[in-house]
């Protein structure tokens, strides 16, 4: 009996000691797991998003152009013999932008000048021929009033001078149409060319060599270059801020360093794409000539009083799907948000939508950092 007690308690006291060991490896097992996930939480630096008040003011992008523009007419009508510019080239005042082919000028003015020759003579022979007419008239009317002469001979002989005196005003007629068309192919044959009326870069060109032209049709047009106008689109909300007079700050987009001063010229509203926008034209000065015609531009309009905004800083945001993001830390968490952000200064960006003042923002945020994903924060900036 006591020998089979002995042999209880050792399988006993084996059993305890199976099972202790397995507790102890399994209390390593999770203490070792739990290191480990502690290990791999990122630890991240935030900042915190800043609430301030800055003015009042809108940005857009937009296109250069023209503030003046004019056309070339042609000054005679005729046949281009040479259009001397391209689209795009850069003309001066005065210069010689087409030229006219007078070969059928010349050839037409000897026409004018033979038919001219033969008028003249047979108006002459008119005149003589009216001179007769009213003269013969004259005897007849003193005859018919000495009662020698029948009245129809004195209808007979006016009938003669009024048909006279018409041939007479006809021939005269045809003499002026004449001498009106000597003295345009003579216009034409001394100012034979189109001049430029003021410097700029050739915009449009409607006219080709050879083709044929009326007096004052346009050849090309010319646009200035110094001063310009920027052109934005704004929403009818951005535009209340803005009005005639109003300075702007506007950034050629091929070299941002730079900003020239300009001021709003005009404001008018469309509604050519279905909504109704306001479409804002400001003067900008271009003697340095670092804008050029249909190159894109930033444009931002200061108004009157101030606004609240929220910023954080660049190095807080992210991309995702094409889309800019931010993580918030909320509790031991990271928390993506998309937002709406606008340029800012100093390097911060203005967040439009998305954050609330205050809110703790991870900046230059770790590789392994996920969506949701367990941080611990290292320090806190404010």
């Amino acid at each position: 009996m006591n020998r089979y007690l002995r042999i209880v308690l050792a399988l006993c006291a084996i059993a305890i000691a199976v099972a202790e060991r397995e507790q102890i490896s399994n209390f390593i097992k999770r203490l070792a797991a739990l290191r480990s996930h502690t290990e791999a939480v990122p630890v991240v630096k935030v900042a915190q998003v800043k609430k301030l008040s800055i003015p009042q003011e809108v940005s857009a992008r937009g296109e250069v152009q023209p503030l003046k523009e004019e056309q070339v007419l042609a000054p005679v009508s005729g046949y281009i013999e040479r259009v001397r510019f391209n689209k795009g080239d850069t003309v001066k005042a005065g210069q010689i932008v087409a030229t006219f082919n007078v070969k059928d000028a010349r050839q037409r003015l000897q026409q004018v000048e033979a038919a001219m020759q033969e008028l003249q003579k047979k108006l002459r022979d008119k005149n003589a021929q009216l001179a007769d007419a009213e003269k013969r008239l004259e005897t007849i009317r003193d005859l018919y009033a000495k009662d020698l002469i029948a009245k129809k001979d004195v209808a007979a002989a006016e009938s003669q001078s009024e048909a006279a005196r018409a041939e007479k005003e006809l021939a005269q007629t045809q003499l002026e149409q004449q001498e009106a068309a000597l003295a345009q192919l003579r216009f034409v044959l001394k100012t034979p060319q189109a001049v430029a009326p003021m410097t700029g870069v050739v915009t449009d060109i409607f006219a080709e060599p050879n083709g044929y032209v009326q007096s004052s049709w346009p050849i090309l047009t010319i646009a200035a270059t110094d001063p310009l106008k920027a052109v934005v689109t704004l929403s009818e909300e951005q535009a209340k801020i803005v009005h005639k007079g109003m300075k702007a700050t506007v950034v050629p987009e091929s070299a941002p360093g730079g900003a020239i001063n300009g001021e709003v010229l005009a404001l008018d509203y469309s509604t050519a794409t279905g909504e109704r926008v306001a479409v804002v034209a400001i003067r900008i000065a271009n003697r340095e000539a670092r804008f050029s015609l249909g190159s894109a531009v930033s444009v931002r309009i200061r108004g009157e009083g101030s606004r609240d905004a929220f910023f954080v800083p660049n190095n807080a945001l992210l991309e995702a799907e094409g889309k800019p993001i931010v993580y918030v830390v909320e509790g031991e968490r990271a928390i993506a948000v998309a937002v709406d952000l606008r340029p800012g200064e100093g390097g911060m960006t203005e967040i439009t939508e998305g954050l609330q003042d205050k809110q703790w923002v991870i900046v230059d945020p770790p590789a392994g950092i996920s969506p949701n994903g367990r941080v611990r924060v290292e320090s806190e900036n404010s």
